[in-house]
């Protein structure tokens, strides 16, 4: 049954009669969001909706995608199942968030993990992500937009999406493919940037 086939999408199951054939089927696949990473090495795709894609998927296509990493402890359910992580939860809810940072602002990030000050030991809050390019360098971006919405936190840690993305517009204006930065913060009330040695940096007029 193809409903139980883990990399079709079974809101895409069409059944209709092919006389004198029998019957058509028609179907999409699940849609790849995230490699899931450990230690570096890719060892599973995510589907949009969290399913755990079956494996044998080219390197090649597995570069196109951002990486969201395994975390020691958490646990990777077996292809057809989906995951309950609540990093990789988030880092999907947030995958459109960091393609449009990607893309639009050329920010050459590879990953999502978590921001560098969230603990795990928070349970039932999504974790606060980073974006982070492939020397280090992050984007403290916080939660997702949908999370945000429903996250209970203060006033201070809970920026919109549309005023993180005006942020992150004029620093990467200021300092394009964040040049000379290790970490903008983006995320909290005062925006905050660090130059390569740690040492604060005066933000963008405006900001």
């Amino acid at each position: 049954c193809l409903l139980r086939v883990s990399w079709v999408d079974p809101e895409s199951v069409r059944v209709a009669p092919d006389l004198p054939h029998g019957i058509r089927a028609t179907y999409r696949p699940r849609t790849p969001r995230l490699v899931v990473t450990r230690g570096g090495e890719a060892i599973a795709l995510l589907a949009s909706d969290g399913m755990v894609l079956p494996p044998g998927f080219d390197e090649t296509l597995l570069a196109r995608f951002l990486a969201v990493p395994l975390e020691s402890g958490a646990i990777l359910p077996e292809p057809g199942m989906r995951v309950s992580d609540s990093l990789h939860q988030e880092a999907l809810a947030a995958v459109e968030e960091a393609l449009w940072v990607r893309d639009t602002l050329k920010v050459p990030i590879v990953r999502i993990a978590r921001r560098f000050d969230f603990p795990r030991s928070a349970s039932g809050v999504p974790p606060a992500l980073s974006f982070v390019c492939e020397d280090g360098r992050e984007i403290c971006w916080g939660w997702s937009v949908a999370s945000e919405r429903r996250v209970d936190a203060p006033d201070e840690v809970r920026i919109s999406l549309e005023r993180k993305a005006d942020r992150l517009r004029k620093i990467v204006k200021a300092h394009p493919q964040l040049d000379g930065l290790s970490r903008v913060i983006v995320d909290r009330a005062q925006v905050s940037l660090r130059d390569l040695d740690g040492a604060w940096v005066e933000p963008p007029p405006g900001l």
